[in-house]
């Protein structure tokens, strides 16, 4: 009997997830860190994931759409990933990214939108921590940590 054929994965984001990981970060000469020639393998990846499929899931497709294509052009084009997460687009003041975190309930229960609210800052807690391991981050980056931290430690 034939065997059947596999569905597509599609050629975004979702397609670098779930293809097999058979490279490791290797040595990179210029920094001495490890480098990821599939960033997939990234600590940073799961985050941004999970930050994009937050925003997808409460309706906020400008967020959403910026992460989604933004992860499927990552192996394209490492540098602009690199600078973008970087960026005032990511953690500047109105109309960034992390400022897009202080969304209203859309509805969900009150304690439901207490916990997602309190992850999707935890992931974006880990990307600048990522950013500020590779070096100089954006300026406002530092206040948006602060906040998250602080938003997370009194439960709101």
């Amino acid at each position: 009997m034939p065997e059947k054929p596999r569905p597509s994965r599609g050629n975004g984001y979702n397609a670098l997830i779930h293809r097999k990981k058979t490279r490791k970060p290797e040595h990179d000469p210029r920094t001495g860190a490890k480098s990821f020639m599939n960033l997939s393998h990234h600590p940073i990846w799961a985050p941004l994931v999970r930050t994009e499929e937050f925003f997808r899931r409460h309706r906020n497709t400008l967020e959403a759409d910026w992460l989604c294509a933004l992860l499927g052009d990552a192996a394209k084009a490492p540098d602009h990933f690199w600078q973008q997460l970087n960026s005032t687009r990511f953690w500047g003041g109105a109309g960034s990214l992390a400022n897009a975190s202080l969304m209203d309930n859309p509805g969900v229960p009150e304690h439901q939108w207490a916990q997602e609210l309190r992850a999707l800052r935890e992931d974006l807690i880990a990307v600048a921590e990522q950013l500020q391991a590779r070096g100089p981050v954006h300026p406002d980056m530092q206040s948006w940590l602060l906040a998250f931290h602080n938003w997370n430690q009194s439960g709101n």
